[in-house]
């Protein structure tokens, strides 16, 4: 029997290197438009993506190369999110995949059976696509193992925040070289330090216009007094809208 040669030029065989190594997302919903959007939104950040309408459908798809990590839909219909995680923690090839949930409404039952089966994170939706973009990125470094380190090229601080803020997290944000943190707690950014100065909303927006370098998340609880009350509604209403005015000022030509 006659062999087939076959050649591989040093651009194909980067390409195919560098695509092997891109993470892998599994994204089950049984919306159309929500995979869509999702599919684009982790393209465009340079993942590869699987989709699947169903639970059923999204295990026909692990049998083969696995996902680095699933994006699912808590209310599948007739097929119930929950008891894909159960399968999925049952079985010891499946079993350490991340999983991140996508639920409806800050509902008590889904945070206590999303905790009982083993979800990793959740997002309440409405959600940004984005946003599940940046909690993606955060489970991925968490299977790393170390330190929570980010680059903000990759995702830039005020992104991560908001994502975080969708659900009651707590933890700290260290940014400038250190020099900066941002502490949340249940949902809210309760305080905002430079230079172990501030406490203000002025001083959050300081510190998120300085962060060029990579910055450290610690997911941990967080005591104190609360110095600020700033929710999701704040960053989107006030802090957001006062970066892109110090980023247009920065943009102006010096007379």
């Amino acid at each position: 029997m006659a062999r087939t040669a076959v050649y591989s030029s040093p651009q194909l065989t980067s390409s195919l290197s560098a695509r092997a190594s891109r993470s892998l997302v599994l994204v089950i919903d049984p919306d159309e438009s929500t995979r869509s959007v999702l599919e684009v939104a982790m393209s465009r950040e340079g993942f590869d993506v699987w989709s699947s309408s169903s639970a059923s459908l999204g295990l026909t798809l692990l049998h083969g190369r696995l996902p680095d990590i699933i994006v699912l839909e808590a209310d599948l219909g007739d097929e119930e999110g929950f008891s894909f995680v159960a399968q999925l923690r049952g079985d010891e090839r499946l079993a350490k995949i991340p999983v991140l949930l996508l639920a409806k409404s800050a509902d008590e039952r889904v945070e206590a059976l999303a905790d009982i089966v083993g979800v990793d994170d959740y997002i309440h939706k409405p959600a940004y696509a984005r946003d599940v973009v940046a909690m993606v990125r955060v489970e991925l470094a968490k299977r790393e193992g170390g330190p929570l380190v980010f680059d903000p090229n990759l995702l830039q601080p005020v992104h991560l925040l908001r994502a975080l803020l969708s659900c009651p997290r707590s933890g700290r944000m260290l940014l400038v070289d250190g020099r900066a943190e941002i502490r949340f707690r249940s949902g809210k950014i309760v305080d905002a330090r430079f230079d172990e100065r501030g406490g203000t909303l002025d001083t959050l927006v300081r510190i998120l216009a300085l962060a060029s370098g990579k910055y450290e998340l610690k997911m941990e609880a967080v005591d104190g007094f609360a110095e600020l009350q700033c929710g999701l509604r704040e960053l989107l209403d006030l802090v957001i809208p006062k970066l892109q005015k110090w980023a247009r000022v920065l943009q102006r030509s010096l007379p």
